[in-house]
């Protein structure tokens, strides 16, 4: 970005609206990576992520609202095509992700396990979501790996302490839960903060979103979009993908998307989208 666009965003707010709505009006939406966005809010978590490099993040998102595409979008800007990026859900035992983060004792049926997830996102990013999950324990192993860099690794059942070099394979760790309300004061302290806006605060980024969806051109008249637009969309992508899954099918009036809307069995969307 320009100088002055920086400026702007750094001054947030209108500024950075204002910004953004000359280039839709020049008929450039902004793009970060695959993502692009006419959503003021998405701009200025897309700059935030962007501005904050390989500082540790915490992404506020409800599920499915584009969290995780965020995340790889960033990890291919920051680090490159080929750099890993390293995704695991915080919804298991403490037990099994302490393992899967810094390895179990080696051996046993099938030889030696494969690296650990730190190791295995060394030069990128490892991405943890729902981490409003997270143990009381396993978010004094991630203060530890961000204060000191060092994490313990375990072998053979003995704890050995192994240095990450951040300038030689950095590795950015960045965490996805709707509240930070059960984080550690300490995690937090060495966390950005970044919102992630739901899909019902981006209505103007619908039209946007279908070729991710479908490669179908969409015969929808202009009271349709507005319905599109002004939903509240209760489960974010997978809502919108189950629409426009059954939109595909043949044009529908207004009164037939209102119906539509009120249902609940969608479809799962791709996980590229969230």
């Amino acid at each position: 970005m320009k100088d002055a666009q920086l400026r702007n965003l750094e001054r947030g707010g209108q500024d950075a609206e204002r910004w953004l709505l000359e280039r839709l009006r020049a008929g450039e939406p902004y793009q970060f990576g695959p993502i692009e966005t006419a959503c003021p809010a998405m701009f200025e978590a897309c700059e935030a992520v962007r501005a904050a490099g390989q500082s540790a993040v915490l992404l506020l998102a409800e599920r499915e609202s584009g969290a995780q595409r965020l995340a790889r979008a960033s990890n291919r800007i920051l680090f490159g095509a080929r750099a890993p990026f390293v995704h695991e859900s915080c919804q298991v035992t403490e037990s099994l992700l302490h393992v899967e983060l810094v390895g179990g004792v080696r051996g046993g049926l099938h030889g030696r396990q494969p690296p650990c997830l730190i190791y295995q996102a060394s030069g990128g990013t490892l991405y943890l979501d729902e981490a409003d999950h997270l143990s009381p324990a396993i978010q004094e192993l991630l203060i530890q790996l961000l204060q000191e860099g060092t994490y313990r690794e375990l072998e053979s059942g003995f704890a050995t302490e192994v240095n990450i070099t951040f300038e030689a394979r950095p590795l950015r760790l960045m965490l996805s839960a709707e509240s930070d309300e059960s984080l550690l004061p300490a995690l937090k302290e060495v966390l950005v903060p970044i919102r992630v806006p739901p899909l019902r605060e981006r209505g103007v980024d619908l039209e946007l979103l279908v070729p991710q969806i479908t490669t179908r051109v969409f015969d929808t008249s202009p009271e349709v979009w507005e319905l599109l637009r002004s939903h509240t969309w209760p489960t974010n992508y997978r809502a919108f993908c189950g629409v426009m899954k059954e939109l595909g099918e043949t044009p529908a009036t207004p009164e037939q998307v209102v119906e539509l809307l009120a249902r609940n069995d969608w479809t799962p969307p791709p996980p590229e989208l969230y």
